[in-house]
């Protein structure tokens, strides 16, 4: 027999049972055990049994009548499902997953754009400053060009100057 699912709230089930035996009724013995595999627990002369705090899972509850003790009936099963709880769903694990891969996927994306966004600006920053000196360093280099050109040019000038002032002095005197 197969029960509906149960959700986690109803983790306490209490399994009510009874012999098909009118004849010995009060002389009947119970033993159950939940899930196949494991060992049969004794239930005396009590036809009921308590489940508590189930966790989530199949499971597959066994039970067998005796009035001897010593010769068990056939196995009556009794199916049911313990359903997880919403937030131990796997879509709810999918959508907190979600929820905390996108989130940080976004963050770590924005913290590498911002990254690159100051090494962009400090590398501009870096190239405003070398095309500065490297300005200044043209006009130094073309200043003392001029000035090293325009030194001896007015010395000879200045001495041409000087050499005409002479000549003239000399061809008019005779000298």
């Amino acid at each position: 027999m197969f029960l509906p699912d149960m959700t986690y709230d109803s983790a306490n089930l209490m399994i009510f049972f009874s012999a098909l035996d009118f004849t010995s009724h009060d002389a009947q013995q119970y033993r159950f055990r939940v899930n196949k595999g494991s060992e049969w627990l004794y239930n005396g002369y009590k036809n009921n049994v308590s489940l508590v705090n189930l966790p989530d899972g199949k499971y597959h509850f066994e039970v067998q009548a005796s009035l001897d003790g010593s010769t068990w009936s056939d196995s009556c099963m009794l199916h049911f499902n313990m359903s997880p709880p919403w937030w131990r769903t796997r879509r709810a694990m999918l959508l907190i997953m979600l929820l905390i891969i996108i989130p940080s996927t976004v963050m770590v994306r924005n913290i590498r754009q911002l990254h690159r966004e100051k090494h962009r600006n400090e590398l501009l920053t870096q190239q405003s400053k070398f095309e500065q000196m490297l300005e200044e360093s043209r006009e130094r280099l073309l200043t003392n060009i001029a000035h090293d050109l325009k030194t001896p040019v007015t010395l000879i000038n200045g001495l041409l100057d000087s050499w005409d002032e002479n000549s003239t002095d000399c061809i008019v005197t005779g000298k």
